[in-house]
């Protein structure tokens, strides 16, 4: 009986000290979530009102965002991708910005800041990172499910939410605390609460739908979905609001969505030979 407590014990206590490093480790990755989603943004717009860039210049550094994500893969992560797969990546990018490039700066109008390239650029890592965190939050996710636990997207985003509203408030109150009040005085109509609602919700949504598609695709195959998507809002932004669409932005839309094929075909080529190679290994 002795023997059968202190062995009782023992793996009671392994348990518990199982579970205290799994909560730090989703601590970690939600704290990591938090602060490079923020951060993101923060950079951003900084790289807009402190360096003077055009969100339309900024927009056109947002583009590279997969190249940020090859190089996080393959210089932190050790990932390993085919030169077919990183080929792709050039007509993705490429296309995009010169359908922005034609569409917002065609005309001269674009400005390009040392620090405001280097800010955008670095916050380009940082929502290239979104999805290494939230692949490690899938894997502890998982484990949670199956000891019973409720760790689910929408608890994520709720925890990720309150994160880095904490943290954001401190930059806001800083930068733009001097105008938040000479704000509320102009925009005092009745509209302007409304305006805000709709905003903040929609922002919501769009921002939870992302959580959710990065916890089911690769990191990669989800930062080629931001220019691909930017591609397609020139479009229907451009019908929206009656602008004209030059054969020069319809090449760039076409070499993007073309590229995004291609990068879905070379992924997929990439899978087929991964399996066909461990398939050939003794077992």
């Amino acid at each position: 009986i002795n023997k059968l407590q202190g062995s009782n014990g023992i793996m009671s206590l392994l348990q518990n000290i199982s579970n205290n490093i799994q909560l730090k480790l989703t601590l970690f990755n939600i704290m990591g979530l938090s602060l490079t989603w923020s951060l993101g943004f923060i950079l951003f717009n900084a790289s807009t009102s402190i360096q003077g860039m055009s969100p339309s210049s900024v927009n056109l550094i947002r583009c590279l965002e997969p190249l940020a994500s090859l190089g996080i893969g393959i210089l932190v992560r050790g990932d390993a991708f085919s030169p077919e797969v990183v080929l792709t990546l050039v007509p993705v990018c490429g296309g995009v910005i010169l359908a922005s490039y034609m569409r917002e700066g065609g005309n001269g109008g674009t400005y390009m800041s040392t620090w405001g390239v280097v800010l955008a650029m670095i916050s380009n890592v940082c929502f290239s990172c979104r999805p290494y965190f939230t692949q490690r939050l899938q894997t502890n996710y998982t484990k949670s499910k199956k000891k019973g636990g409720t760790m689910d997207d929408v608890v994520v985003f709720f925890y990720v939410s309150i994160i880095a509203s904490t943290f954001i408030f401190p930059f806001v109150l800083c930068i733009e605390g001097s105008y938040i009040h000479a704000s509320f005085v102009s925009y005092s109509s009745s509209s302007y609460g409304s305006d805000v609602l709709k905003s903040s919700l929609t922002f919501a949504i769009y921002q939870f739908s992302q959580l959710k598609v990065m916890s089911s695709l690769n990191p990669l195959s989800f930062s080629v979905l931001t220019p691909v998507i930017k591609a397609f809002m020139i479009v229907a932004c451009s019908l929206c609001f009656g602008e004209p669409l030059s054969f020069a932005i319809l090449v760039g839309v076409g070499m993007t969505t073309g590229g995004g094929y291609l990068f879905s075909r070379a992924v997929r080529r990439e899978k087929e030979r991964l399996v066909k190679k461990l398939s050939v290994l003794p077992t």
